[in-house]
């Protein structure tokens, strides 16, 4: 398990707010930069390979973000 991901599940068990929306922030920015390295990957021929890795990635972190937004709806 990553770092992130330790630190993800510690903050949802805790249910610390403001570790949350800082995690939040975190994600976000993290879905951007993958939004933006997905286009370029369309631009500059990425390879197939190389574009479902981050599509993966990039819907993991979505899944990450909504988890984060109901435990915040929740406290």
């Amino acid at each position: 398990m990553s770092m992130g991901k330790q630190i993800f599940y510690h903050n949802l068990k805790n249910g610390n707010e403001s570790e949350l929306q800082s995690y939040l922030e975190i994600l976000r920015e993290r879905h951007r930069d993958l939004d933006k390295r997905i286009a370029e990957g369309y631009s500059h021929y990425l390879t197939d390979k190389g574009m479902q890795k981050m599509k993966f990635e990039k819907a993991a972190i979505k899944r990450e973000i909504v988890e984060v937004e109901e435990k915040l709806k929740k406290l």
